[in-house]
C-alpha cells in the first residue's frame, strides 16, 4: 500500500498552481470589508475574523492550510483594583505544500477587574490580529487591498449594507446524510483495499517457533502423514482432516476383525494431531493387518497369496495347535498388538 505524504509535503500541480495564483492576485468585494472608527475620526477598513477564515477555506481548502501560536508575550499592569493587559502572539500559517508565512498580532484589554478575563480577551484578539497579518502575505485576496489607498477610496464609494441573511435551506440543524454516506464509503474502500492486501494469516501458512522453526498446522500434518500411508484422502480443511483407510479383502473370520481394526484406526488417525504419535499407530497398525494376513495364509488350504505385502517372505509348516508360539517367536510386537500388551 502506497503511504500517505504528510502536510506540509503535498505539491500543488500546474494546473491547481495557475489557478490559485490568479484568484490569490484578485481585491475583495467591496461588501466583503467592514469599517471602524479609528483615532482622529478616521473609519479604518478591516476584514472580519470568521470572513478571512472562511475565504481562506473557500481558497485553499478545508484541508489545504493550517495555523498556529508560535510564540506569545503578556504584559500585565495592575491599578487599584483594574487590571491592564497586553499580549502579543506569533502566528504562523502554513499550506499543504510546505509554504508559509508569519508575522505578529497584538491584543489589548484595559480596566477590568478579572485578570483571568483580560488575558481571555487579550490573547484571542492577538491570535486573531496574527492570522489575518499572516494571510495578508498570500495575496489581496486574503486581506493585502486593504492596505491600498487606491482601492479603498473606490471600495468606500460603496455604501456599507448588511448582508443579506441565509436562506432557510442553506442553514444545518444536523451534518447531512451525505456527508456520513461518504465518510462510511471512504473507510469500507480502505478496509476492501488492506484486505486485498493482506498476508496470509499464520494459520494458513504455518507459525513460527520461537527458534524459528515453522511449526505446520494440524490440517498440513495430517495431510503429510496419509499421504504416506495406504489410504484414500476425501478431503483436508483447516480445522480438520479426514482420512479413509481401504480395508482389505479377508474371507471367514479374519475379515471381521480386521475391518473393525481398520476402522479403529481411521479414528486414530483422524482424532491424532501428534504426528510421532500418528507415525507409530501406523506401524502397529501395519504389523497387525500383517500378522493376520500370516495367519490366514497359514490356515487357508490352497496357500493363496495375500493382498497386503508381507515383510518376511519365509513360510515354514507350523502346526495349528502351536500358532500362539509360533507368533510370539515369529513376530512378538505383533503377538501383542493383538493381545492388548504394550511393548513400550
Amino acid at each position: 500500500m502506497q503511504r500517505q505524504v504528510k502536510f506540509g509535503r503535498i505539491e500543488y500541480d500546474v494546473e491547481e498552481h495557475k489557478v490559485l495564483q490568479s484568484t490569490l492576485r484578485r481585491d475583495l468585494a467591496p461588501e466583503m470589508v467592514s469599517q471602524r472608527h479609528g483615532p482622529g475620526g478616521q473609519k479604518l477598513a478591516y476584514i472580519e475574523g470568521w470572513r478571512l477564515i472562511a475565504l481562506a477555506n473557500e481558497v485553499f481548502g478545508f484541508n489545504g492550510w493550517s495555523h498556529s501560536v508560535v510564540q506569545s508575550n503578556n504584559c500585565i499592569d495592575q491599578v487599584e483594583d483594574k487590571y491592564y493587559v497586553g499580549v502579543s502572539s506569533t502566528v504562523r500559517v502554513e499550506l499543504k505544500d510546505g509554504a508559509f508565512h508569519e508575522d505578529i498580532g497584538y491584543g489589548v484589554c484595559e480596566g477590568m477587574k478579572s485578570k483571568a478575563l483580560s488575558l481571555e480577551k487579550a490573547r484571542k484578539e492577538a491570535a486573531t490580529d496574527g492570522l489575518k497579518r499572516a494571510l495578508k502575505g498570500f495575496g489581496n485576496v486574503l486581506g493585502n487591498c486593504l492596505n491600498n489607498k487606491n482601492y479603498l477610496r473606490w471600495a468606500n464609494k460603496f455604501p456599507v449594507g448588511t448582508p443579506a441573511p441565509p436562506q432557510k435551506n442553506e442553514t444545518v440543524a444536523e451534518v447531512p446524510p451525505d456527508v456520513h454516506r461518504s465518510r462510511y464509503n471512504a473507510m469500507d474502500e480502505k478496509k476492501r483495499t488492506a484486505d486485498a492486501l493482506k498476508v496470509p494469516s499464520a494459520s494458513v501458512i504455518g507459525v513460527e517457533k520461537s527458534n524459528g522453526i515453522p511449526e505446520l498446522t494440524k490440517s498440513k500434518v495430517l495431510a503429510r502423514q496419509c499421504s504416506a500411508l495406504p489410504i484414500e484422502l476425501n478431503s483436508i480443511s483447516t480445522k480438520e482432516s479426514a482420512c479413509t483407510v481401504k480395508p482389505p479383502i479377508i474371507p471367514g473370520a479374519l475379515n471381521n476383525e480386521a475391518n473393525s481394526s481398520t476402522i479403529m484406526m481411521k479414528d486414530d488417525l483422524s482424532n491424532e494431531s501428534d504426528p510421532v504419535k500418528l507415525e507409530r499407530k501406523r506401524r502397529q497398525q501395519q504389523k497387525k493387518e500383517e500378522f493376520l494376513q500370516q495367519m490366514k495364509r497359514h490356515k487357508s488350504e490352497d496357500g493363496a497369496a495375500s493382498t497386503v505385502s508381507i515383510k518376511s517372505e519365509q513360510t515354514s509348516p507350523i502346526p495349528e495347535d502351536d500358532s500362539e508360539t509360533w507368533m510370539r517367536e515369529v513376530d512378538p510386537e505383533s503377538f501383542a498388538l493383538v493381545s492388548g500388551i504394550d511393548l513400550e
